[in-house]
Parts: C-alpha cells; sequence; structure tokens
C-alpha cells in the first residue's frame, strides 16, 4: 500500500522502498530494507519516520530525513501444538500513537489464520 507523506508517496516493493515524487511520478530514491515485504504491507508514517511491516512479521523503522533504516525488529514466530515452528505475517494495518507502533501478525495460509498476536512497539 502506498504512503503520501507531502509531495512523496512512499512505496514499500520486495525488499526496498521506493520514494516517488507525487507531482511527477518520478522515482526519487530507492532504500534497501533489511528484508522483504509479505503478501501486504501497510506502511505508516510517525514521528518523522515510516514504519514498513516486512515479511515473518517483523517491522522497520525507516528514517526521513536520512533515508535509512534506524532499526528492525526480529520476525514474529510461534510454536504450535505439535512442535513445528509458525512463522508470522502482518495482516493489519499498524497504528502509530504516541511513541508507539501498533501491529497485528498471524499465521494464515490461503483458507484460514490459526493464531495472532498484537504488538506495541516503543519506537524510541
Amino acid at each position: 500500500d502506498p504512503l503520501i507523506i507531502g509531495s512523496r508517496i512512499y512505496l514499500p516493493v520486495g525488499d526496498t522502498l521506493r520514494v516517488i515524487n507525487k507531482e511527477t511520478g518520478s522515482n526519487e530514491s530507492t532504500i534497501t530494507l533489511p528484508a522483504a515485504i509479505d503478501y501486504t504491507s501497510r506502511p505508516v508514517y510517525g514521528n518523522g519516520q515510516v514504519f514498513v511491516p516486512l515479511t515473518k512479521g517483523s517491522v522497520c523503522a525507516v528514517s526521513l530525513s536520512s533515508a535509512k533504516v534506524l532499526w528492525n525488529t526480529p520476525s514474529v514466530e510461534t510454536t504450535s501444538a505439535s512442535g513445528s515452528v509458525q512463522k508470522h505475517q502482518s495482516m493489519s494495518t499498524p497504528l502509530y500513537t504516541d511513541g508507539k507502533l501498533y501491529i497485528g501478525t498471524v499465521v494464515a495460509d490461503w483458507t484460514k489464520s490459526y493464531r495472532g498476536e498484537f504488538t506495541c512497539i516503543d519506537v524510541s
């Protein structure tokens, strides 16, 4: 999903965050992310940063002033009753408020979801 901030569009594609000029449609820059996005990635803006949900339930923060990744959370995994490790994916729109990022992840396949978690991250 694209995110519009001022005169720029921020669009996660693969393992990059593309910065596009809103008026001309030209690519201004491409920022390499620590991992690729999953099936969906709904970035959100707050505190001068773009927060990008990545594969396996992780999320990273990109500084708009430096155009660099500031931090990246570890993958979210759970263990099923049978002992298999299940990787999560971001399926919700993150929420940024008061210095905190709230994000939901889920273990899912094409037909159903099995387990979800909701996490609060202090972005400082």
